[in-house]
């Protein structure tokens, strides 16, 4: 299980800040509650547009039922090697309609990362259908929470198709951006925001 949250904008603030030493947040079990303990890291590679990264993330243990989990910063999601951004940044421009699949592998394809195929980009649009749905649904009720007086339905035109709950997440989502104060050291990214969003779905 893994848990998200914000650390850091970019990889290297996070590694400047947790290189060595794991984040001093409090985290409770989610099955029983008790406050988890350190509990070691490991590491995996994060890719940038132009660069790879070798970055440790921690893990907790809860003692009393024995469950683990670990602190995944937000422009991460679970077994996603590329940053969240790099993902975000394909689909709003495949979303657009002036990009190719070609084009847009080429685009975040580099010398040191290696050659992303159209095959990967696909399943990234893929993964971010299926969630959609489900995320649209999270954001309009987050929404009507914090802003009841919101036409949630008047922040997007109506679209048709398979791509519609996604264009609606995506304006949505810029849309509630826009009304809260992103702090300095909050990622910009729209996925890496809603991803630590309190009872959010699976992540962007």
């Amino acid at each position: 299980m893994s848990i998200i949250l914000s650390l850091g904008r970019t990889v290297q603030a996070y590694l400047r800040q947790y290189g060595e030493h794991g984040p001093g947040v409090v985290v409770h079990c989610g099955r029983c509650g008790c406050g988890m303990q350190r509990h070691g890291r490991y590491w995996r590679w994060v890719v940038m547009p132009r660069r790879m990264y070798h970055m440790p993330v921690y893990r907790r243990r809860c003692p009393q039922c024995k469950g683990t989990c670990s602190l995944l910063p937000d422009f991460l999601r679970p077994y996603a090697r590329f940053v969240t951004l790099v993902r975000e940044g394909v689909l709003r421009r495949r979303l657009r309609g002036r990009w190719s699949w070609g084009a847009l592998a080429e685009k975040a394809s580099s010398f040191t990362v290696g050659l992303l195929s159209e095959k990967t980009l696909r399943r990234w649009l893929a993964g971010a259908r299926q969630v959609a749905g489900a995320w649209g649904q999270f954001l309009a009720q987050y929404i009507l929470q914090g802003w009841p007086a919101t036409d949630v339905f008047s922040l997007t035109r109506r679209r048709d198709g398979v791509d519609a709950a996604l264009h609606f997440l995506l304006e949505v989502g810029d849309w509630y951006r826009r009304q809260v104060v992103v702090q300095a050291g909050q990622h910009p990214g729209l996925f890496a925001a809603l991803n630590h969003l309190v009872g959010a779905p699976p992540p962007l």
